[in-house]
């Protein structure tokens, strides 16, 4: 049998194309219907005018006018002169002006003045390309500078917010209401944009211009689609891009021509009241109607189309057709219960994103590319416009899933080769951007096109709301990939090619969608997957669609194949276990009899919480480090003219001095290869940056990262990548070794970890440049992050329930212990390669005994491994000085030997799913939280040490309060309260003023005190929500969405730039989302670990108590 023969045995016939090929499925209605629908895409790129054209670091000064009293007949220059202090270059300074005084004019120009401050009365900007800006009628310079590409992050923000909005109300309400609200949004808020008196309400107005720009897009396309048959379908999509490639192309003669920023924004007002003219006579989407069997209305609609398409409809196809209607469960939840579903989702979502973040990287950047910016913008929407039309015969030719991979790589391949040209290549690197923006482009609309096929009537618009939400996400997370060009310029080329790159292969696993109806109902993947004897195979071979499948020439080729995939896919496939005996009793009933917390569990528990005491010394080098130490250039090149000079002769032949009178700290003179006394005499003028280092003094400690890799001045910024990489390390760490542990062992998984930390901790000591120490650091976070989560599991299973919060709350306790004795350490020894080795240590003592501990009988028994439990029983008894009765021992059988594990088994459970988006949401608030407060504990004003040792001493009370009021309250009032109470303190942090260090730092580590108390209670219900077969994939997930958290936490708090509160205000309110979510979750307080997906649904209360009833004639079981 042929692979095509089988393709159409597994597929089925859909109906809603029956009354298209009808009633003409590309006629005149949907001519007109595409028009007036894309159409209004022209405006939509207009909208980002107000923050791309904006000159972002004008010509100015400050604004001096006070001095006109004094003397009204002052020239220019004269004011200037005696206002405005100068730069090391000459020129005045641009946001510095002297202190207004009450004098004579005579006596300021004989003394002159000389204490400066900031600009008080406003700048005054001169020599600016355009008339108004959103930077000169908001001052956005100087210390306010970043303020511009927070404009750009909100308006991102509202493009993300929309997407999340209006995609899913459409499924409710119709395409065509949320697709007319969206056009009155950006008629009002336009208009209040221009208007805006400040730069909040512009924020405001702009955030929602961003949220109705994204509803209209969506919503317009799915509904100018769903009119449209097979052969003609991708035109919607391509053409709303196409206009809004016009629009682009407008944007720069509309800005060239109108240089007020504001007036702009009247112009696409005036356009928006064309739209919102003739938005209301638009119909609504047949298919979404007869899937809300609104059949009626349905009706009349299908009539007045074949009308305007002078086509005839026969009354018995309509009938037919409606009856076969049934209204199809739609939003989220039918797309998580379909494995198939889900995973186009999250191809089709992370490629979308993968695009966006790079068109947007490439597009925020058009002023910073060396060509005039007209020109720029000009190129970038001209070349959209042949994009979108060779999209639509491209996708007709070669179909969606060889579109999508070509234009995601050869999109990539173009921006990195920009990597190999030097910067100042600015015609060469224009093109190749412009080329990489027009396969970018392309990609965007073949995405587009796609996800609308992909998934049926009753969930297609969720799933383009959801794939939007993604969409906006790489906008929104644009303007923040492209400050780390603070660190090195190609960063964010890098991140975002290598993204696009990995999004084209895993589009290899899509289905092509080429001229095939679209799916009306939730089982229609089903019910194709279904014809076949093994679903799950046809489900896999559902990948050779189309054109793939119909390329054969030689059907004993495709028989062959077909076997071949076949034996393969049963190979793979895990074997299913048998659930039939239901009167089996579980570990719990093991664990009374051989001792719930005995001698054996309390010398595991210690021996594997004992390294949680070393583990945080390895951040040392990371907090430690006094990131602005007092120094100057190394400028030993003039001891060769004289080498007598004196420390402040040199100082003062070699270094310029800032405006302050002091040394410049970034700054030296040229070397020059003269005479001493002619240096003297005539001194030196041209500066450099430092270029044989620095000379440090007066430092706290005797080395730091920061002193030994030199990162001040222009590689100060480097600080918060190190803290990053380090983190990159704790999240990859749980991804490796929790899916490893769930294979290979616990056992194993803890001993890897341990060997990994042992190994290059002290090779981070020894490092010889900033590269070895990033690289050494990453793998030492992942150890110490693997290690965490696999000794809590490892320990936790084999505790009972009685005692189980005591795995996770032991090891925190330890690792509590090391905080307090980590700045005792680091204030006797002020040398962190020391530090380092010291660590190392006594590691050696642990690595001894880590290949003795036990493994986990739990993992055994899921495993099959029946002999290997009994043994480690047997000893655990012994151990506890218990008897194992025989009975029990032969009893002992396998439940589902190899059940199925991993993340397809937890989003295949709806409850599941509820636990473990709850319960990772809610742990990455509480380490994005604590991280963003601990990487901040040098700022807070108090002596470091003293503010280290309060951060580690808050601890120990924290984890041995969560010890006894998780037995009495139990996991999850106790988890609400402290994340609501942690949440609160931090947000208090905010009423305190600034410079009130004491009361901060009370509050703060208040807060830090909830919030491991909150980390403590997590790390404890992962394990109890979860059955044994995905309890290590869940809680590997849960760590590594935590380690997310510290990740961005440096990130996070970059963003203190724009304002001091914004940190504090984002995780806060984090904390407190997921406080209020945890309300949705059970309790778990001495229930028995599930060891099933339906017992962790339904939560039996498998205590002790009934364990003790067992019948030992029963098989026990896992």
């Amino acid at each position: 049998m042929s692979i095509r023969v089988l393709h159409k045995i597994c597929s089925v016939k859909m109906d809603f194309g029956e009354i298209l090929r009808t009633i003409g499925d590309f006629g005149f209605f949907q001519k007109l219907i595409i028009l007036v629908l894309t159409f209004p895409n022209i405006l939509l790129p207009i909208f980002f005018c107000s923050f791309l054209f904006i000159q972002s670091d004008p010509a100015r000064h400050c604004n001096t006018d006070w001095i006109l009293q004094a003397d009204s007949n002052l020239t220019s220059d004269e004011q200037l002169n005696l206002t405005l202090p100068r730069q090391e270059d000459g020129t005045f300074s641009r946001c510095q002006m002297f202190v207004p005084v009450q004098r004579d004019i005579g006596d300021i120009r004989q003394y002159g003045l000389n204490e400066t401050t900031g600009c008080q009365q406003g700048w005054v900007y001169y020599d600016t390309m355009y008339d108004a800006t959103i930077v000169t009628d908001f001052d956005l310079v100087c210390d306010k500078s970043k303020m511009a590409q927070l404009a750009q992050t909100i308006f991102m923000g509202g493009l993300l917010a929309g997407s999340f909005v209006f995609g899913p109300a459409a499924e409710s309400y119709g395409r065509r209401r949320t697709t007319q609200l969206p056009v009155v949004l950006l008629l009002i808020f336009a208009t209040v944009a221009g208007l805006s008196p400040n730069f909040c309400v512009y924020m405001l107005s702009q955030f929602l211009v961003g949220a109705a720009l994204a509803g209209y897009r969506i919503n317009s396309t799915v509904l100018a689609t769903e009119w449209i048959g097979v052969t003609k379908r991708s035109c919607a999509s391509c053409l709303s891009q196409m206009f809004a490639a016009v629009g682009q192309c407008a944007m720069a003669g509309l800005v060239y021509a109108i240089r007020d920023w504001r007036k702009v924004q009247y112009v696409i007002a005036g356009g928006q009241a064309f739209i919102f003219l003739y938005i209301w006579w638009i119909p609504e989407s047949a298919r979404w109607l007869l899937g809300q069997e609104k059949t009626e209305e349905a009706n009349k609609l299908i009539r007045r189309v074949a009308a305007i398409n002078k086509k005839k409809i026969p009354e018995n196809l309509l009938d037919e057709v409606t009856a076969k209607q049934e209204v199809q469960s739609g939003g989220i939840k039918a797309i998580l219960t379909s494995t198939v579903l889900l995973k186009y989702l999250f191809i089709i979502s992370f490629a979308w994103f993968s695009l966006n973040l790079g068109y947007f990287c490439l597009v925020l950047n058009v002023g910073k590319l060396g060509l005039n910016i007209f020109l720029v913008q000009f190129l970038f929407g001209i070349t959209e416009v042949p994009a979108h039309f060779l999209c639509i015969l491209v996708l007709e030719l070669i179909g969606r899933k060889k579109s999508l991979i070509s234009t995601l790589l050869t999109s990539s391949l173009f921006c990195l080769l920009t990597l190999a040209f030097p910067r100042d290549s600015a015609v060469v690197i224009a093109g190749l951007i412009t080329a990489g923006k027009f396969f970018l482009n392309w990609g965007g609309s073949v995405c587009l096109v796609y996800i609308q096929e992909l998934f049926p009537t009753s969930v297609r618009q969720t799933a383009v709301g959801f794939g939007s939400i993604a969409y906006r996400g790489g906008g929104l997370l644009s303007p923040l990939l492209n400050i780390l060009v603070v660190y090195h310029w190609s960063i964010p080329i890098v991140v975002f090619s290598s993204l696009t790159l990995i999004s084209g292969a895993l589009v290899l696993l899509l289905p092509e969608t080429r001229r095939k109806e679209l799916p009306d109902s939730a089982n229609h993947e089903g019910n194709r997957i279904a014809a076949c004897s093994r679903p799950d195979f046809c489900e896999m071979l559902s990948l050779y669609s189309g054109d793939q499948a119909s390329s054969s020439s030689m059907p004993f080729l495709d028989a062959y194949l077909f076997s071949f995939l076949e034996l393969g896919w049963k190979f793979f496939q895990p074997t299913q276990r048998d659930t039939s005996d239901d009167n089996m009793a579980d570990f719990g009933e093991i664990l009374s009899s051989v001792g719930e917390f005995g001698l054996f569990q309390q010398l595991t528990l210690i021996a594997l919480s004992l390294p949680n005491v070393i583990h945080v010394f390895g951040l040392a080098s990371l907090v430690f480090i006094q990131s602005d130490p007092a120094r100057h250039c190394n400028t030993d090149w003039i001891l060769q003219a004289d080498s007598n000079l004196t420390s402040d002769e040199q100082l003062n032949l070699t270094l310029p001095r800032q405006e302050d009178g002091t040394f410049s700290r970034c700054q030296m003179f040229v070397p020059v290869q003269r005479d001493i006394g002619d240096i003297r005499q005539y001194g030196l003028n041209e500066t450099t940056g430092c270029q044989q280092g620095w000379v440090y003094y007066d430092t706290m400690y005797d080395a730091t990262m920061v002193t030994d890799f030199n990162l001040v001045c222009h590689r100060a910024n480097l600080i918060e990548v190190v803290q990053a990489v380090c983190m990159s390390g704790t999240l990859v760490g749980p991804l490796v070794f929790g899916p490893f542990a769930e294979s290979f062992g616990r056992k194993r998984g803890t001993q890897i970890t341990a060997l990994l930390f042992f190994i290059f901790t002290p090779a981070t000591a020894l490092s010889p440049n900033g590269y070895f120490y990033l690289a050494f650091m990453f793998i030492a976070g992942m150890g110490v992050a693997g290690y965490r989560v696999n000794s809590i599991i490892l320990a936790t299973e084999w505790i009972g329930p009685s005692k189980r919060s005591w795995g996770v709350c032991v090891c925190q306790l330890f690792s509590a212990i090391g905080q307090c004795v980590l700045p005792g350490v680091i204030y006797l020894i002020r040398n962190w390669r020391v530090a380092q080795l010291i660590t190392a240590a006594p590691i050696t003592l642990f690595l001894i005994y880590i290949w003795f501990i036990p493994e986990s009988a739990r993992w055994l028994l899921s495993r099959g491994r029946t002999q290997e439990a009994k043994q480690l029983i047997v000893k655990a008894a012994a151990v506890n000085r218990r008897t194992v009765p025989e009975s029990l021992l032969d009893g002992i059988a396998v439940k589902d030997a190899a059940n199925k594990a991993g993340i397809q088994v937890i989003l295949g459970s709806t409850v599941l799913t509820k636990y473990f988006f709850i319960i990772t949401l809610t742990w990455f608030s509480l380490t994005l939280s604590v991280f963003c407060l601990y990487f901040n504990m040098r700022n807070l004003g108090l002596n470091i040490f003293i503010t280290q040792l309060l951060f580690g001493a808050i601890e120990i009370p924290a984890y041995l309060l969560c010890m006894w009021l998780l037995e009495v309250l139990g996991r999850k009032v106790l988890l609400v309260a402290t994340l609501l109470t942690g949440g609160l303190s931090c947000i208090l942090v905010l009423a305190v003023p600034q410079g009130n260090d004491n009361a901060v730092t009370s509050l703060v580590v208040v807060a830090r005190f909830f919030l491991l108390s909150g980390l403590i209670i997590c790390q404890v219900f992962v394990q109890e929500l979860f059955p044994t077969s995905v309890r290590q994939t869940a809680t590997a997930l849960g760590a590594m969405t935590a380690r997310v958290g510290g990740l961005l936490a440096p990130l996070l708090n970059m963003l203190a730039v724009y304002h001091w509160s914004i940190p504090t205000t984002v995780f806060s309110s984090l904390t407190l989302l997921s406080g209020a979510l945890c309300f949705l979750l059970p309790e778990t307080m001495r229930k028995e670990l599930p060891e099933s997906t339906d017992e962790a649904e339904n939560h039996r209360n498998r205590t002790s108590a009934n364990n003790a009833s067992f019948s030992c004639s029963k098989s026990t079981q896992l």
